[in-house]
């Protein structure tokens, strides 16, 4: 047997941004189905022991290596820059390389992580400030922009989530590279929940009767409004749902977003229709999504949605914002919504409770080996 590929990966533990955190754990585990030959060794880069022992305990991954980063780390480059920046307004030295012993390091969302010791493979989730720029501040446009003409002039490569994310970066980026792009489907491992007691967890949480389940942080994008209007309007009706919602509160973009939902709530009378849970632990998540009647997925924006494939992987129903990204990660066990359109949305639940929906069963194992597998053949060619 060869010797094996030696791959860096970025890991935080980031509650702002979990999305980002599950998926470098979900790539980890579906390695597990590679045959033991084709497994890499995965050099975590991370900033402590305890994130290193999160991720090899919720992986189990047995070829799992470490590097741990800390500020003192190209201190002189940065402070350079620093000072720099703040007189002309330039970087004068673009390129940091992490003394990491690896042969490529992903995911980089800022092409200045290059070395000649190993490979710096983007990651671009989707282009949702082409899209929604008001979400946005100036200064994160500019950079997001300068990163990406960056690694067009550079002819970096890149990973996308989504086919619609490489179209986008076609239609945005003239100069882009397109053979140069991968297009990498992302697919979740869930940890066994057969030990989750679900009558506990409704106890822990004083949730009682029926109720439908919506995971995403509350970021604007996100519509939760959306969904409590059309909660409002079934209400209005007489029909009486409930729906539980995790995710951290805390929109950075836009302090006043989760006050304004909170007194929507209130000025509606919803309290008993509409229970905030905050971020819980992914268990407790997982085990009440799978108990729901079906998952809600408002979101205006993503790059491959999470909450969707956890709906596939625990066969649940999905009750899903019709945008380009939801039609090609999603065709089957779904109720799509016009999704601004509260009315729509509320007519499409009320639908869903009314109707026997049969369950398209597969394997969704063979989602997660594709996840690897893809992978794995991207860093073979980049290589």
């Amino acid at each position: 047997m060869g010797k094996r590929k030696r791959i860096a990966l970025i890991y935080t533990m980031d509650k702002g941004w979990i999305g980002g955190t599950y998926y470098i754990l979900n790539l980890i585990c579906s390695l597990k189905l590679l045959n033991d030959n084709e497994k890499p060794v995965i050099v975590l880069v991370c900033k402590s022991v305890e994130d290193f022992e999160f991720v090899k305990q919720n992986t189990g991954y047995e070829y799992l290596d470490c590097f741990m980063y800390k500020k003192s780390i190209n201190f002189f480059p940065r402070l350079l820059n620093k000072v720099t920046n703040r007189l002309f307004g330039v970087n004068v030295i673009n390129n940091i390389a992490l003394p990491v012993k690896a042969s490529v390091l992903f995911p980089v969302f800022q092409p200045n992580i290059l070395s000649k010791k190993y490979k710096s493979i983007i990651w671009i989730p989707d282009f949702q400030e082409k899209y929604y720029p008001e979400y946005f501040s100036a200064n994160e446009l500019k950079n997001r922009n300068d990163a990406i003409e960056k690694c067009i002039e550079k002819n970096l490569p890149i990973i996308f989530s989504s086919k619609n994310a490489q179209k986008d970066f076609c239609k945005f980026n003239e100069k882009g590279n397109i053979a140069n792009t991968y297009v990498l489907h992302f697919a979740v491992t869930l940890p066994p929940l057969e030990n989750c007691n679900f009558e506990e967890i409704l106890a822990k949480y004083g949730v009682n009767g029926p109720y439908f389940f919506c995971a995403n942080q509350f970021w604007q994008h996100k519509n939760h409004l959306t969904l409590f209007k059309a909660i409002k309007a079934l209400k209005d009706k007489g029909i009486n749902i409930k729906v539980l919602f995790s995710g951290n509160t805390n929109d950075y973009r836009n302090k006043n977003h989760f006050p304004m939902l909170m007194d929507f709530i209130k000025e509606n009378g919803l309290e008993d229709n509409i229970k905030i849970l905050g971020f819980i632990d992914r268990k407790e998540q997982l085990c009440l999504m799978q108990n729901s009647e079906a998952i809600i997925q408002p979101s205006l924006f993503e790059g491959w949605s999470t909450v969707v494939e956890d709906a596939k992987a625990l066969k649940k129903w999905v009750i899903l914002s019709d945008i380009p990204l939801h039609r090609e990660q999603l065709s089957e066990n779904v109720v799509f919504f016009s999704p601004l359109d509260s009315m729509d949305l509320s007519q499409k639940i009320e639908a869903f409770l009314e109707s026997k929906k049969v369950f398209s069963d597969y394997n969704y194992d063979d989602n997660i080996k594709d996840f690897s597998e893809t992978f794995m053949k991207i860093i073979n060619k980049i290589q």
